[in-house]
C-alpha cells in the first residue's frame, strides 16, 4: 500500500509551484493547457470547473461525436436517424442527427457502433471531412517511413497533411499509429490544429516541458516503436522479387498474403485471422446473413483442427446430423488440419445442389456424412405464439440485419396485446405472459447488435458486458427503450450458443433478468476487431476478452445456465423439452407479480 503512494508523494513535495487549470488534471503552462483554454473560449467544450479532463482515456465513436458536435449549432429540421440503436433523448441522439444533416456517417446500416472505440486515422478522416479540408494535393517525401499506412492509399496523403498542420505526432518514427485509439488529449489537439488553419492561423511552438524529472517505478508494460528484423523481411522480399531465378513462379500477392498469415499463425489464437480479398468477402456475407453451402458456423481451434461452432437451423447441416462440437477431419477425404480456416471454408462450401462428403470426429466416434449444400438464407430473428400469451423469439446469429429483425419481432408481439380504446382514442398494452429467446446453435456476430437487444430488455444504464483489454476494465452501459424490461424472460442455450449469444445470456442472468435453461455454452469470450484493406483483404484481431457484468470469465468457460438440460430437440418432433420447460417456468415460477 504504501508504494503505490511514493510516486504521488514525490509530486506533491518535488512540484509544489504548479498551478492546475480550469480541469483539475492539467497544469497551468502545459500545452495541453492552451489548447483546452482555446476550445474553452469557443465554446467548444465545457469549462473543466476543476474536474478531470482524461487526456490518456480512450474515445468511443459516440463520445467522439459528442465532443466533435455537441456544441455547434446545425440545423437538423427534417433528420431522421435510421439507427435503432440511437433513442431520442439518449446521450448521442443530437451529434449522430448533427452528423447525419452534414453528411458523415454512413446510413445504410441499421445499427450505430457509438461504443466501438475509434482509432487515430478514423478521426483524422472524420475530422477533414468535417472542417471540408482538401489533401489530395499533399506531397509525399521520398521514402515513407510509416509502415502501418500504405503509401499508395489516399490516408498517406491524409497522414501528411496532418503532419504539415502539426496536428498531432507519429507514435515512432516509423509508426504513425493509424490503428491505435484515439485519447480525449489527441482530440482535442486535433480540433486546436484544425480550428487555427480554418482561421488561417498557424499552430504555435509548444512550449519545451519544465525541467523537473520524477523518477518513477518501470511500467507494468509497454508498446514496443519498432518491429524487430524489419530490415530482414525488407531484404528476404527485395532478393525475392529481384535475384531469385524463377520470377516467372513468384506470385507477389500470394507471396506478401503468405507472409502476413505466417505471422498470423504464430498468435495461436484462433480468432485472430488474415483473409485475402476472396476470404473477406466470404466472411462478410456469411456475417451478412446470406451464404451458399451446408449452413453451418465453424471455427479453427489452436491445434489446428476445425470444429463446427453450431449448424444453422433448419440447415443442410442440420438435416444431415451435424452439431455443436464436432471436429471436421477430412473433406471430400482430404486432410484438412493444417489448413488455414480460409482454405477449409473454401473446401465446404459450393454451389446449391453439389454435395460434400466431410469425416466427422465426435468424442472416440470417426464417421462419414454426406451433406447436399443449399442456398441458405438466414433468418436472424424469428418470432411465433408457442402457448396463449408465451411467445418464443428465436434469434439465429447476431448478424448486421438481426436487430432490425429482433425489433420488428417484439413490436408485433406488443401490438398483440394493444387494445385501441376509441372513446379517447388511446391505446392499452397489455403486457404477454412471457417472452422465449431462443440462442440455441447461435454463433454470435456483431457486439452492438447484442448491446442493442439488452436495451430493450435491461433498465438503461446498466452494465450489459466489461471489456478487459491489456491495460484496462471496462463497463458497458446498456441504453434502450426498455420494451421488455416488465415481461418475464427465459432464454434457451446449447453449446452451439457462443461469442454475442454469451453476453446477452451472461448479462441476463447476472442481473436476474430471466432463466438460462439448456446445456453450457461454447466459452467464446474474446472481442475481435475487423480491419478491412484497400485490396479488398482484411484482419480480424482479438483486441479484448469481455466479462459477464459480475466479472464472470467466459472465454474458454462457458455460461453455466441455471437449469441444465440436454438439448434433444430431434428434426421433426412435435415437442422440444427445453422450451415446455421454458413455459413451465413463465407460467408459475418465472411471473412478476
Amino acid at each position: 500500500m504504501f508504494k503505490k503512494f511514493i510516486p504521488f508523494l514525490l509530486v506533491l513535495f518535488l512540484v509544489p509551484q504548479l498551478v492546475w487549470a480550469d480541469f483539475g488534471d492539467i497544469p497551468t503552462g502545459s500545452a495541453l493547457d492552451s489548447v483546452l483554454q482555446y476550445l474553452e473560449e469557443k465554446n467548444l467544450i465545457e469549462t473543466g470547473q476543476g474536474q478531470a479532463f482524461n487526456s490518456e482515456k480512450q474515445v468511443s465513436w459516440g463520445e467522439f461525436l459528442n465532443f466533435v458536435l455537441e456544441r455547434r449549432t446545425v440545423d437538423t429540421t427534417g433528420i431522421k436517424v435510421p439507427y435503432l440503436n440511437v433513442r431520442q433523448g439518449g446521450s448521442y441522439y443530437n451529434s449522430v442527427k448533427k452528423a447525419l444533416k452534414l453528411g458523415l456517417l454512413e446510413t445504410k446500416t441499421k445499427s450505430y457502433g457509438y461504443g466501438y472505440k475509434i482509432t487515430r486515422l478514423e478521426a483524422l478522416d472524420f475530422l477533414f471531412r468535417f472542417y471540408q479540408i482538401s489533401y489530395s494535393d499533399a506531397v509525399l517525401p521520398a521514402r515513407w517511413t510509416y509502415w502501418d499506412i500504405d503509401s499508395g492509399s489516399r490516408y498517406a496523403k491524409l497522414v501528411q497533411k496532418v503532419l504539415e498542420l502539426e496536428l498531432i505526432k507519429p507514435k515512432a518514427t516509423t509508426r504513425f499509429g493509424a490503428a491505435d485509439v484515439l485519447m480525449r488529449g489527441e482530440l482535442a489537439k486535433m480540433i486546436y490544429g484544425l480550428e487555427l488553419h480554418a482561421e488561417g492561423k498557424a499552430p504555435p511552438i509548444e512550449p519545451k516541458p519544465m525541467q523537473i524529472q520524477i523518477q518513477f517505478s518501470p511500467a507494468t508494460f509497454q508498446y514496443g516503436t519498432d518491429i524487430v528484423n524489419l530490415d530482414i523481411f525488407r531484404s528476404v522480399w527485395e532478393a525475392l522479387n529481384s535475384i531469385y531465378l524463377h520470377q516467372d513462379k513468384i506470385n507477389r500477392n500470394e507471396l506478401m498474403y503468405g507472409a502476413i498469415k505466417g505471422m498470423i499463425e504464430k498468435t495461436e489464437d484462433p480468432y485472430t485471422a488474415y483473409f485475402t480479398p476472396e476470404e473477406a468477402a466470404a466472411f462478410t456475407t456469411d456475417l451478412s446473413g446470406d451464404l451458399e453451402g451446408i449452413g453451418a458456423h465453424v471455427t479453427q481451434e489452436p491445434d489446428g483442427t476445425i470444429m463446427i461452432v453450431a449448424p444453422i437451423r433448419s440447415s443442410p447441416a442440420e438435416k444431415a446430423g451435424l452439431k455443436a462440437g464436432d471436429i471436421i477431419q477430412k473433406v471430400d477425404g482430404q486432410v484438412i488440419q493444417g489448413r488455414s480456416l480460409g482454405e477449409a471454408v473454401k473446401k465446404i462450401k459450393g454451389p446449391a445442389g453439389t454435395s460434400v462428403v466431410l469425416t466427422i470426429i465426435r468424442g472416440e466416434a470417426v464417421f462419414d456424412v454426406r451433406v447436399v449444400r443449399e442456398k441458405v438464407t438466414v433468418v436472424s430473428a424469428s418470432w411465433k405464439e408457442e402457448r396463449e400469451g408465451i411467445y418464443l423469439i428465436q434469434l439465429s446469429q447476431f448478424a448486421q440485419n438481426a436487430y432490425a429483425e429482433w425489433r420488428a419481432a417484439v413490436q408485433a408481439i406488443l401490438a398483440k396485446h394493444s387494445e385501441p380504446n376509441r372513446e379517447n382514442r388511446t391505446t392499452t398494452t397489455l403486457r404477454p405472459k412471457g417472452i422465449i429467446i431462443d440462442m440455441r446453435n447461435n454463433p454470435g456476430g456483431f457486439l452492438d447488435v447484442a448491446k442493442a437487444i439488452l436495451g430493450d430488455l435491461l433498465p438503461s444504464g446498466s452494465t450489459g458486458l466489461i471489456i478487459k483489454t491489456t491495460r484496462r476494465l471496462q463497463e458497458e452501459k446498456i441504453e434502450g427503450d426498455e420494451l421488455l424490461k416488465d415481461i418475464p424472460i427465459a432464454v434457451l442455450v446449447n453449446r452451439g450458443s457462443a461469442s454475442a449469444s454469451e453476453i446477452v445470456a451472461g448479462a441476463i442472468q447476472d442481473l436476474k433478468r430471466g432463466q438460462i435453461i439448456g446445456e453450457k455454452t461454447f466459452g467464446k469470450g474474446t472481442v475481435q476487431q475487423l480491419f478491412s484493406y484497400r485490396d479488398g483483404s482484411s484482419l480480424k484481431v482479438t483486441i479484448a476478452n469481455w466479462l459477464t457484468p459480475l466479472g464472470r470469465e467466459i472465454d474458454g468457460h462457458g455460461v453455466d445456465p441455471d437449469v441444465l438440460m440436454e438439448d434433444k430437440l430431434a428434426i421433426g418432433n412435435a415437442t422440444d423439452a427445453l422450451v415446455d420447460r421454458a413455459v413451465w417456468y413463465l407460467q408459475g415460477e418465472g411471473r412478476i407479480r
